[in-house]
């Protein structure tokens, strides 16, 4: 039973070729994976965590300034509310500056407590959460150059053990015959 023209091979003859590929394969990941997780961890975390520092600062100045604004318009409110109310100008007279009218009776104790007479009190707005500190440990050491250095090396080393020890196998011409 020789092998007959126009047909395909036969898939027994097929399975060494498609495991030794897939050795090939599989092995070449296991080099190349770890090479390009160190790559990414080298290039991308120090600005992974740039941007986080940056996202924080950003809303915890966007927190603050709705806090100044939010005491803005109660003060606001507040001198307003100040012009046309004597009772409320007594009130704050008496908190601010202890002055206590002598013709009057004051029921309030002097010790002052809370806000003063007529003061909106804002609720704070909430602060975000300071980044993963393990996080921005991790991305600081690999900020050190020669760390850096180091880790580019092992990653490119990696590859190219990779690519020389599990790369395509060169194919070699079928023996020539010569005329004799």
């Amino acid at each position: 039973m020789g092998h007959r023209p126009g047909r395909k091979a036969e898939p027994a003859a097929q399975r060494p070729a498609l495991l030794g590929v897939l050795g090939r394969l599989a092995g070449f990941a296991l080099l190349a994976g770890p090479a390009l997780a160190i790559l990414a961890a080298v290039v991308l975390l120090p600005e992974y965590t740039g941007m986080l520092k940056d996202r924080y600062e950003r809303d915890r100045v966007a927190a603050e300034t709705a806090d100044i604004e939010a005491l803005r318009n109660a003060q606001e409110r507040m001198v307003n509310a100040a012009r046309e109310d004597v009772v409320f100008i007594k009130r704050l007279a008496m908190w601010y500056c202890n002055l206590w009218p002598s013709d009057e009776a004051v029921l309030d104790s002097p010790a002052q407590s809370g806000p003063p007479p007529g003061m909106v009190v804002t609720n704070p707005h909430p602060r975000p959460a300071p980044p993963d500190e393990r996080l921005m440990g991790l991305a600081s050491r690999l900020e050190n150059p020669p760390t850096r250095r180091g880790l580019l090396l092992v990653a490119g080393g990696l590859m190219v053990a990779g690519m020389l020890l599990f790369g395509a196998a060169p194919r070699r011409a079928a023996p020539q015959r010569t005329a004799e």
